[in-house]
This record gives structure tokens, C-alpha cells and sequence, in this order.
């Protein structure tokens, strides 16, 4: 545990010094509904469209914090060999990887946060309820943030997995309410996209997928957490 908060501390260091990382992911997902505000003044008529509408900024903003901060910087700090030393100097693996997992995590409330006020306070959806069911979303995010980890087996350097990820995050934003025969559940972004609808509305948007897949991404998460390689995946 000592170990754990220690590195939590060191990373929550780290994250502070990128401030411009740290802004910029708070600051795209407020462009993106300020950009498109007018247009959604005309299509967001009910308080239950404006619900739907924040829950998808709510994924969005799950898959770009969680595989940059997850993914992306266990991928760059592996490619240094960093991540071998803290690996060495625990004893485990676990430790420095949990570490980063709570810390980014910790960002992503923040920011959901910061997000759902704001959008309430735009589009006047006053309701402490909200902010209520942003705690619950992100509750049920813990469990399924290890499939992050998943991308780390990637034979890529840290900097294509970042400019891939952030392009397929806004690429699959813009397509999570399209039906496509089932394979919508294919797109991450859909299926947090209902669970965080199935929250805010109840079980009347409930589908059996929803807890197959999340089953599902918990135990590929925990199963790429004990095959997580420490070396780097980068011939140099």
C-alpha cells in the first residue's frame, strides 16, 4: 500500500507538470460542444435528449483520458525502459501500474465533473441528479479501466498509439448512436455510451449487452494486467 501511494503521488506529480496534456484534454471535449453548440440547440430539445447528449461527451471523454493516460503513457515510459526500473525498485509490477490507473482515473472525475457543469449550465439542465450519476458512471469504470491495457501489447511506439488514439476517439464519437446490425458493440465508445445512458435513464434503455460486455472487458482487463510485458515492445 505504501508503495502504491507513493507512485500514485509521483504520477499525480507528473500529470501536473504536463499541464499542457493535462488542459488540452479538458479543453477539446469544451470545443467540441461549444463548435457545435448551435447545432445542437436546434436537435437537443428535452431534458432527456440533453442527457443523452452529455453522457456521449461522458464516453468520449472516458476512452481519450483513459487510453492516453493508461495506454499511451505505460506504452512511453516502457519505451524509455523506465518502467522496468519502478518494476525493480517495487518488486512488482502491480504497484506502479495501479498507480497509474487511480491517477488517471482521479483526472477523469475531475474532468467528467468539470464537463457536466458546464454543459448544464449551457443547455440549463439544473439537477444535482447529474452530478450524481457522473459518481455512479464513473464508479462502474474502475472494474473495466484495465482493458486499457490491452493496447500496451501493440507493437507501436507511445507517440503512433497516441496520434492513432486520439484520431479513433473523435472518429467513433461521431458514429456511437449508428446502428449497424449489432456491430455497434464492437465501437468501445457505443457500449459506455449505454451504460452511462442506462444510468442516467433507468432500464428502460437496458440491454443484455451491456453487462456482456462489461463482464467481458473486466476480465480481458485483469488478464492483460498479468500478461503486462515490462520490456519494451521497440527494437532499438
Amino acid at each position: 500500500m505504501n508503495q502504491l501511494n507513493s507512485f500514485l503521488v509521483f504520477n499525480l506529480k507528473s500529470i501536473l507538470k504536463d499541464r499542457i496534456t493535462l488542459v488540452w484534454t479538458l479543453i477539446f471535449p469544451i470545443l467540441m460542444i461549444i463548435i457545435n453548440f448551435s447545432v445542437y440547440q436546434n436537435s437537443v430539445k428535452t431534458i432527456e435528449d440533453k442527457e443523452i447528449l452529455l453522457v456521449q461527451f461522458w464516453s468520449f471523454m472516458t476512452i481519450l483520458i483513459l487510453l492516453n493516460g493508461i495506454a499511451v503513457e505505460i506504452a512511453n515510459i516502457r519505451e524509455v525502459g523506465a518502467l522496468k526500473s519502478y518494476v525493480m525498485l517495487a518488486g512488482s509490477k502491480y504497484p506502479f501500474i495501479l498507480a497509474i490507473l487511480v491517477s488517471q482515473i482521479l483526472i477523469l472525475s475531475i474532468s467528467i465533473s468539470v464537463i457536466s457543469i458546464l454543459f448544464m449550465a449551457l443547455f440549463k439542465l439544473f439537477s444535482l441528479k447529474i452530478l450524481l450519476y457522473a459518481f455512479i458512471y464513473i464508479l462502474l469504470i474502475i472494474p473495466i479501466s484495465f482493458i486499457f491495457l490491452v493496447v500496451t501489447s501493440l507493437p507501436f511506439k507511445a507517440s503512433s498509439i497516441a496520434t492513432i488514439s486520439t484520431i479513433l476517439s473523435i472518429a467513433l464519437f461521431y458514429i456511437v448512436n449508428m446502428q449497424l446490425f449489432g456491430l455497434e458493440w464492437i465501437n468501445p465508445l457505443h457500449f459506455l455510451y449505454k451504460l452511462g445512458e442506462l444510468i442516467v435513464l433507468g432500464f428502460n434503455h437496458f440491454s443484455m449487452m451491456i453487462p456482456i460486455i462489461y463482464v467481458l472487458y473486466v476480465v480481458i482487463g485483469f488478464y492483460a494486467l498479468i500478461k503486462l510485458d515490462i520490456n519494451s515492445k521497440i527494437i532499438r
